[in-house]
């Protein structure tokens, strides 16, 4: 189907597909829903809100699903919360709440769901910090439940998960990675990352109960983090790095892992990684997918190439580099960046022109 504008993955519940389009001739935002089986519109939801820029036009980030609503924020920082029938329930515009400033190109962070709570990362106004990157609110009504931190914002989503046994917020963003309590908005723990322009962009890769991955441009490559909790020995949280090189500089595509491989995508091309995960040395590389994205999912890796368009499906081994199929994905390829999505044996991928929905074969 035709779908125009936008960086924007698609989020799949029940029998809809829900993702983010820009309008140009309107310069609107546009929340889209889809029939999963079908393709056919259900609904959609427009908005005053145009982003622009060299890097590519429209939305960047991915709608959340819950709870039979739909949660959205766009480029621009305007935020929505819908009904699953496409029925506003609140809006807000996260860097005014936040008194920020947009980054250079554009929100890029997806809404985290926490019990009631509804998380965003808006970022400061390096000139004026508010003491309000991270914003809480209430799913019900879009109060403000709390509000926490004087870092910029970077172009990854607030990420749930425990580490040292305890459930926590992870945040990688302009400054680097940093944690916080889900319930008080309290920073645990930060790591500083720092790059160019705070390309900080993917979605942190956690191993275990201790362990994170986190990976940007070239300069930086990539490096894996030990994190321990407080005990009776210790009031603060530790966090040390186990290693770090260029080996994976993964920008933009969201690298995966089994837990003792990290799997992504290295450097502009895009050449597609295997990592040993206890030491960061290379496994193997494979063949340059471009600025593409990748899912791991029972034993198999998923890549879309970000030049091409085209589907490959690899075994995920540690060992080799075994590819099992490879064929388009689009009648019409511009920039592939959008992060596919998987359900079932359904795989929803989109770029700047067209949405599509391959049934992929069972084993």
């Amino acid at each position: 189907k035709p779908c125009p504008g936008g960086y924007s993955g698609v989020a799949v519940a029940g029998n809809i597909a829900v993702t983010l389009q820009q309008r140009v001739k309107e310069k609107k935002e546009v929340v889209v829903c889809y029939d999963r089986a079908t393709g056919a519109h259900r609904w959609f939801y427009a908005y005053d809100a145009y982003h622009k820029d060299v890097m590519g036009d429209g939305p960047r980030s991915t709608p959340t699903i819950h709870d039979n609503h739909v949660y959205s924020i766009g480029a621009t920082g305007q935020m929505v919360c819908l009904t699953a029938e496409g029925k506003l329930v609140w809006t807000h515009n996260i860097l005014d709440d936040a008194k920020a400033k947009n980054i250079k190109w554009g929100m890029a962070g997806s809404p985290l769901i926490v019990d009631d709570l509804v998380i965003a990362n808006a970022g400061i106004d390096p000139e004026a910090p508010a003491g309000s990157c991270l914003i809480a609110y209430e799913q019900a009504n879009g109060k403000i439940r709390w509000r926490t931190g004087n870092r910029k914002a970077g172009y990854s989503s607030p990420q749930l998960a425990v580490l040292g046994d305890v459930q926590q917020i992870l945040l990688f963003d302009g400054a680097g990675l940093a944690s916080y309590d889900p319930k008080t908005g309290k920073e645990l723990w930060q790591f500083p990352w720092v790059t160019d322009f705070e390309m900080n962009s993917i979605q942190p890769v956690v191993l275990g109960n201790d362990r994170v991955f986190i990976s940007s441009e070239v300069q930086n490559g990539g490096a894996l983090l030990r994190v321990e909790a407080p005990d009776n020995d210790k009031a603060a949280w530790t966090v040390w790095l186990l290693w770090d090189n260029k080996k994976l500089a993964a920008r933009y595509a969201n690298p995966v892992t089994d837990g003792k491989s990290i799997f992504g995508l290295h450097n502009l091309g895009g050449i597609l990684t295997c990592l040993d995960a206890a030491d960061g040395s290379v496994k193997w590389r494979g063949e340059r997918e471009g600025p593409g994205q990748l899912l791991l999912v029972d034993g198999r890796l998923l890549v879309i190439n970000g030049d091409t368009g085209e589907l490959a499906v690899l075994e995920a081994d540690a060992q080799h580099h075994k590819e099992l199929m490879r064929q388009p994905a689009f009648e019409k390829n511009d920039k592939t960046w959008n992060t596919p999505a998987l359900a079932g044996n359904q795989l929803f991928v989109r770029n700047q022109i067209e949405i599509v929905c391959l049934k992929l074969p069972r084993r």
